[in-house]
C-alpha cells in the first residue's frame, strides 16, 4: 500500500489520532437516532466529552484549544475524519486488488459497498458537503484545517486509483469494453455511490436489515459490471 502523509504532524500524534477516533465514535452514536443530528452531531464539545469518557471516566483530558491546535476548526476535524475513512477504505481496496480483469473490479465494488454498510456514519462524513465545498473554496485563513481537507482529497484519490487500475487491467485482457479508463472508472464509482447512499437512507427510514441490503446491493453491482463487459 502506498504510504502517504498522515496529516499535519504535531508534538503528540497519538493524541491527535485518539481525537479522530473520538470524533468517529460521536458520529456513529448519532447515526440514525431520532434527533441524533447526523453530521451536525460532530462538535468540539462532543469530542471532548467522548475523550473524557474514554480516559478519565467523564473528566476531559483535552480542551477546545487542543482541538484547534490539531485541526484548526470543526471543518478541519471533519476533514480529518474523512481522511481517516478514506484511509481505511483504501486499505480494504488494496487487499482485494490484483485479482485480474473484471474479478478485481467486482471485488473492489463489493469491498466499497461492505465498507459503507458497515460504517454508515463515517461514510457520510467522508462525503460531507462541508468538506468538499471548503476545499473547493480554498479558505487558507485556517491552514491547519485546509491541510486536513487536502489529505482527505489525497486519500479519496488513492481509493479511486484502484478502480482506474482495475478498469485498465480489464480492458487489457479484453473483458471490459473500450473507452477512457478514467470515465469508465468514474461511472462505476458513481453508480456504486448512488446505490450505497440510497441503501443507507432506506436502512434509516425503513430499518431494512444489513444482510438484505448487502444481498440487494450485490445483485445491483453484478448488473453494473455485466453491463460493462466487452
Amino acid at each position: 500500500m502506498i504510504q502517504r502523509n498522515r496529516g499535519p504532524q504535531r508534538r503528540w500524534p497519538e493524541t491527535r489520532d485518539d481525537l479522530v477516533e473520538c470524533a468517529i465514535a460521536v458520529l456513529a452514536r448519532g447515526w440514525g437516532r431520532p434527533g441524533g443530528g447526523g453530521l451536525g452531531s460532530l462538535t468540539f464539545r462532543g469530542v471532548i466529552e467522548e475523550d473524557g469518557v474514554r480516559h478519565l471516566g467523564g473528566r476531559g483530558t483535552v480542551s477546545r484549544t487542543t482541538l484547534v491546535y490539531y485541526f484548526g476548526n470543526r471543518i478541519g476535524l471533519l476533514g480529518a475524519v474523512a481522511a481517516e475513512g478514506f484511509r481505511r477504505l483504501e486499505h480494504g481496496l488494496d487487499s482485494v486488488s490484483g485479482r485480474g480483469g473484471l474479478k478485481t473490479l467486482r471485488a473492489l465494488g463489493g469491498t466499497y459497498l461492505d465498507f459503507g454498510l458497515g460504517n454508515p456514519a463515517l461514510f457520510h462524513a467522508m462525503y460531507a458537503p462541508e468538506v468538499w465545498t471548503s476545499l473547493k473554496n480554498g479558505d487558507w485563513s485556517a491552514p491547519t484545517a485546509m491541510q486536513w481537507l487536502t489529505l482527505a482529497e489525497s486519500e479519496r484519490d488513492a481509493c479511486f486509483g484502484h478502480f482506474r487500475a482495475a478498469v485498465m487491467d480489464a480492458q487489457s485482457d479484453g473483458s471490459l469494453r473500450k473507452g477512457a479508463p478514467e470515465h469508465l472508472a468514474r461511472t462505476v464509482t458513481a453508480l456504486v455511490d448512488g446505490l450505497l447512499f440510497q441503501a443507507l437512507i432506506e436502512n434509516v427510514k425503513d430499518r431494512v436489515s444489513e444482510e438484505r441490503l448487502a444481498a440487494e446491493l450485490g445483485r445491483s453491482l453484478d448488473y453494473i459490471i455485466e453491463g460493462l463487459r466487452a
